[in-house]
């Protein structure tokens, strides 16, 4: 049998890097545990009454309850939780067809939307003044933004994250007479130091 002999690192960094970028942190026992390097979190979310979907956030570091409504193109708040929270609208206004008929509803943008370890920035977002629900509606212009499955009954929203690898050294020197890349190969492309 004839052995494929890769001449030069860069093979064996890519190798490396195409691995960490597919899976949890080099030597993380759970996603909990992952460290920088980790390229995906995930939030688990049960099945609520009539089957829905609730999940506690953030908009813009204020807690608000959130229903996923995929039927929905925009997150979509009361005019009550935004006027509570403190969103306004950027004077644009659209239109909104809802289970009661059409609504003209404020246009606005949310900085930041948390759920859990999912962070989502600069959402299109749409205020509600015909809502008093109190129920922020999670649609589409936060769900496109994460990968969605369903498994034994309950969601699955996923984030996936571009690996953040800054080289700052060459790969030949960091890489010396060694075979593989490893934890102190990847600090060492960073410019950082090896572990002790």
């Amino acid at each position: 049998m004839r052995r494929t002999k890769f001449a030069h690192p860069v093979v064996w960094l890519m190798a490396g890097v195409c691995w960490v970028a597919s899976g949890p942190a080099i030597g993380a026992d759970s996603p909990a545990e992952a460290g920088p390097l980790s390229s995906s979190v995930e939030l688990v979310i049960p099945p609520g009454p009539e089957g829905h979907f609730f999940v506690q956030g953030t908009i813009n570091g204020k807690e608000v309850l959130f229903v996923v409504d995929t039927g929905a193109s925009a997150v979509v708040l009361p005019k009550g939780v935004a006027d509570k929270i403190g969103l306004g609208g950027d004077n644009r206004t659209g239109m909104a067809y809802t289970a009661a008929g059409p609504v003209t509803v404020a246009r606005a943008t949310i900085d930041s939307l948390v759920l859990g370890p999912i962070h989502l920035a600069k959402v299109d977002a749409a205020i509600n003044p015909s809502d008093s629900s109190g129920l922020v509606l999670l649609g589409m212009s936060a769900l496109k933004q994460v990968q969605m499955t369903q498994e034994g009954g309950r969601l699955i929203l996923r984030q996936t994250a571009k690996p953040n690898l800054k080289i700052r050294k060459s790969v030949r020197e960091c890489m010396g007479e060694k075979k593989v890349v490893d934890k102190d190969t990847l600090r060492c492309i960073q410019g950082e130091s090896a572990a002790e």
